[in-house]
């Protein structure tokens, strides 16, 4: 007997909800085509050499350098005239003081007018039981008095990466991994938006993927990004080419691949030489750019690992790749200007700050 156009249709969708569901992921993944496709190598100026810089950060006209200075573990700087304005974030016990600092999510934006920079303070003297406490930082205010002022300060989880959504900091965005994955049930990483108490978990895996390493969070840890003005939050991959996009106020998930690279419904397998298996590393964010540092193209795999140069990636907002170009630096951290379109990349071997001019690139 023929069948139906109607039954047909229905049998289709009845698959398509069929092979969702086995799918790794909840959500759709569209291919896109990022690798080896960056420009000729680009060289970096030499703007500033900072003792124990570990990090930056750079917001309206400051460039913000994270140090493991104890008397000052934040120095500020112009970045119209590259002059000291201060040194904040003192190593000590007291609300305005700082454990260790850490600005791993590198989030800075206004309120009434003020800088406002989110901070992690890292209490590990206890090695068993390490504190996590964010700190908004305000840096105007700081400025002004010549000494650092918190505004607020709030523990948080120590296994993920925790944002402030709407500059405001009872809303917040988490990234969460279990930190012993042989002693729980839960395998898959947990992203989570907390609005003031009330919280709310997104699904983004339907289950976990398949693995040949003991240590099954690897393919799950990542960079957290949000962009600068919308609850837009981008989380890239150390282990896999993937970037997901989370557009949390328009209920809008999905993830960007390499085309041909392995996926999340393959199987992973662990590699003892990190360098095989590193994709995405630091990132920098604009209203418009998202920019990463690549490591598992065939120009990076070429250098040597006692340098093991990147490649800088730019992507827009749309999960596009837009373009990008060669380095022959050692750089382990990136930020961009968007007031005078440059790019910043940190050297923490030789405690090095270097400037790329970026307005000739970009659209």
């Amino acid at each position: 007997m023929r069948k139906s156009p109607l039954f047909l249709l229905a049998a289709f969708a009845i698959m398509l909800v069929s092979c969702k569901k086995n799918s790794v992921l909840s959500i759709k993944t569209y291919d896109v085509d990022y690798l080896n496709k960056t420009a000729d190598v680009y060289e970096g100026k030499n703007v500033m050499e900072i003792m124990g810089a570990d990090n930056i950060i750079v917001f309206d006209t400051l460039i913000m350098v994270e140090t493991n200075n104890p008397d000052g573990q934040l120095e500020i700087y112009s970045s119209n005239t590259m002059r000291h304005l201060g040194t904040f974030c003192k190593r000590g016990r007291a609300r305005n003081e700082f454990f260790n600092t850490s600005c791993a999510t590198e989030q800075c934006y206004y309120r009434n007018g003020h800088i406002i920079l989110a901070m992690f303070d890292v209490n590990s003297e206890d090695l068993q039981n390490i504190i996590y406490t964010l700190k908004e930082v305000d840096i105007t205010e700081s400025l002004l008095r010549g000494s650092t002022v918190v505004l607020n300060a709030d523990d948080c989880m120590s296994n993920g990466e925790t944002l402030v959504l709407g500059n405001d900091f009872g809303s917040r965005f988490q990234f969460e991994l279990p930190l012993r994955y042989e002693q729980t049930d839960r395998i898959l990483p947990r992203y989570t938006v907390i609005n003031n108490g009330d919280s709310v978990d997104l699904k983004i895996f339907n289950k976990p993927m398949e693995t040949m390493t003991q240590n099954k969070k690897l393919p799950y840890s990542g960079n957290i990004m949000k962009h600068p003005s919308r609850n837009l939050v981008v989380q890239s991959f150390v282990r896999m080419d993937y970037l997901l996009y989370m557009d949390i106020d328009a209920d809008n998930y999905f993830m960007v691949h390499q085309k041909g690279a392995l996926t999340f419904d393959d199987t992973y397998v662990g590699n003892r030489d990190m360098y095989q298996i590193v994709r995405f590393t630091e990132a920098a964010a604009s209203s418009e750019y998202l920019m990463y540092l690549y490591r598992h193209g065939d120009y990076t795999l070429s250098t040597s690992h006692d340098e093991f140069y990147p490649e800088l990636l730019v992507f827009d907002w749309d999960g596009n790749y837009i373009t990008g170009f060669k380095t022959n630096l050692s750089i382990h951290a990136i930020e961009y200007d968007e007031i005078h379109k440059v790019l910043y990349g940190l050297d923490r071997d030789n405690e090095i700050l270097y400037a790329y001019d970026m307005s000739h690139l970009l659209p």
